[in-house]
């Protein structure tokens, strides 16, 4: 068992810095504003950080690389502080940008592309030259780019299958699986209390992909959920097998997980007519993320809540940014009409 000073330092670094995301009337703010250029200048002041990190005149896309280099930065910031364990929990959360990266790289491998630029433009953790994949013959040597990486096993591994089907859905459900095995993995390796609150993090955000899994599978590749699940990833705190299969055929997904005691009293008192499964999941989300904070003070629990925290922020911001870019298309063509 640690000391109290062992993770105090961190501790102290995360909660200040937890007190600088954003609320709600932050949020209302941005979607009050009326040109895209507003919306980036509101949004470096609110964020505290320079008006050059953000960009303006520019497509609502290069915004949102800008918003989510920001979450990874103040991640990488808190790492820089880290040690031992506290190190290698904070690195496997920025796997996880690491594994959407080199997604993206293999897609527009996959798809000819003769220049390849990553989904996120910057270094995460890995050093490797995203672009080299551009020239790949084969899946193997496009993999081979990732060698430094924890990820090129799956690479590799799933080779066979992609050769055999012809598209990435292996090679990405490998990677995912690699992912969150990690995460995990250096669950397992944390006090009980620490244990627990990771496990149900990525428990929920394995719930969330898995949701994510079934609905691609059915528009893209037309497998039912019946078939569909038996590709889902294993580890989901909310859902397992027999209840993704439930509230995939169920539109009452919050009444399902309420009769399984998986949301408190605050859940099932809401307007479930207003809540679909993802919505559900990311409440619940949420609440594990800041129960890292509620409980002994100094724990690993409360970085990992944090580093949660900071990725629903992206998330409503991502999703605030395209509601106004959608909202000022919509004005712009109707002031072009006769």
């Amino acid at each position: 068992m640690p000391s109290v000073g062992t993770y105090a330092h961190i501790n102290a670094k995360v909660r200040a810095m937890k007190s600088l995301l954003l609320e709600q009337r932050d949020f209302d703010a941005l979607a009050a504003s009326e040109s895209l250029s507003a919306f980036a200048d509101l949004l470096a002041e609110r964020l505290h950080i320079p008006p050059s990190a953000v960009p303006e005149q520019t497509s609502p896309s290069d915004i949102e690389t800008a918003i989510t280099q920001r979450r990874i930065e103040t991640v990488k910031s808190v790492l820089k502080q880290a040690k031992g364990i506290v190190r290698e929990v904070i690195t496997r959360f920025l796997e996880k940008d690491e594994c959407e990266n080199i997604k993206s790289v293999m897609r527009q491998w996959h798809a000819g592309k003769q220049q390849i630029k990553p989904l996120y433009p910057f270094p995460i953790v890995y050093e490797y030259e995203a672009e080299a994949a551009a020239g790949a013959k084969t899946i193997l040597d496009a993999a081979a780019v990732f060698q430094q990486t924890p990820f090129f096993k799956a690479l590799t591994s799933s080779a066979p299958h992609f050769e055999k089907k012809g598209n990435l859905f292996p090679v990405e459900l490998a990677l995912d699986r690699t992912m969150y095995q990690r995460l995990f993995d250096i669950a397992r390796q944390l006090p009980k209390n620490d244990r627990r609150i990771l496990q149900k993090i990525i428990g929920v955000e394995v719930d969330l992909r898995n949701v994510l899994w079934l609905k691609r599978l059915n528009s893209f590749y037309e497998l039912t959920p019946d078939k569909g699940v038996d590709f889902c990833l294993p580890g989901g705190y909310c859902l397992k097998r027999e209840d993704l299969l439930n509230v995939t055929k169920n539109d009452d997904a919050l009444g399902i997980l309420a009769n399984r005691q998986i949301v408190s009293k605050e859940f099932t008192e809401k307007d479930i007519t207003s809540y679909d499964l993802e919505a559900v999941l990311h409440d619940i989300l949420e609440e594990f993320a800041l129960s890292g904070f509620k409980s002994f003070p100094f724990s690993i629990g409360a970085v990992a809540g944090y580093i949660m925290l900071l990725k629903i922020e992206e998330t409503r911001l991502i999703r605030t940014l395209y509601t106004v870019a959608f909202a000022l298309d919509q004005t712009a063509q109707q002031s072009r009409e006769p």
